[in-house]
């Protein structure tokens, strides 16, 4: 068995395949019996899994969770009758529902630190037809996290035009460089306004406040992201983790 196949078999209890991926597993669930049976296995000891992960929340807890449900599990095997030889596959399952555990314990009950949420997406502003030899710099500064660079720049850009985005930026590259005074003073002036950025501010704001190690502040910035707004989904799980 491919560990291509453990990673789809993944994606599909995630709900997280395409439409045309979808059709081709389910084609594949009805054609392949070993693959029919590895799925089975997978999914069978996923579930025990997130049922015993719901009724803890410390490590140690979470340690015995996974040895009560392995011991269940493995017991359960050798109490069934052998009805076909030793199929090394399942070795494979087991291994990597381990590994899976292993992610899932460490992403759940790990610290959030603010290097884990720091991903940005590259800035365009010159394909939108914004043109200037700042704006230019500022991009570049920014995508290859140049971002003192990139903070200087956003500043001349903000002075010269009072553009909601490039405050955005500026206290984003700010934060970067540990300037966090100004930077939430910026993020301050975004949530005043009635900008689309708003719910953009009280996400990055949020981070500023947890590279601080003010997570009381950065829960209350966190609670203000509403259902409707891109961001709610991650900020309800960062929210989640520092409370």
């Amino acid at each position: 068995m491919k560990e291509q196949e453990y990673i789809l078999i993944e994606n599909y209890l995630a709900d997280d395949l395409t439409a045309k991926e979808l059709g081709d597993f389910e084609d594949k669930l009805r054609t392949d019996l070993e693959f029919r049976e590895t799925f089975e296995t997978y999914q069978q000891v996923s579930d025990q899994l997130k049922h015993e992960f719901t009724h803890y929340s410390e490590k140690e807890a979470v340690k015995k969770s996974i040895d009560k449900v392995a011991n269940t599990y493995f017991e359960k095997k050798k109490e069934q009758p052998k009805k076909s030889s030793f199929k090394p596959w399942r070795i494979g399952v087991a291994a990597m529902i381990l590994i899976l555990v292993g992610i899932y314990a460490y992403q759940e009950f790990s610290t959030p630190v603010y290097s884990d949420y720091n991903q940005y997406p590259t800035v365009s502003f010159q394909s939108r037809g914004e043109e200037s030899e700042s704006l230019r710099e500022a991009e570049e500064a920014f995508n290859s996290h140049q971002f003192a660079e990139a903070a200087t720049h956003f500043e001349v850009l903000v002075k010269g035009n009072d553009n909601v985005e490039y405050k955005l930026y500026w206290a984003i590259s700010l934060v970067e460089t540990d300037q966090f005074e100004k930077a939430d003073q910026l993020y301050l002036d975004i949530l005043k306004s009635e900008s689309v950025f708003v719910h953009e501010a009280l996400w990055f704001g949020a981070l500023s406040k947890l590279k601080q190690e003010d997570n009381k502040a950065a829960s209350q910035l966190l609670s203000q992201i509403p259902e409707e707004s891109d961001r709610y989904k991650e900020a309800q799980k960062l929210y989640k983790k520092l409370n």
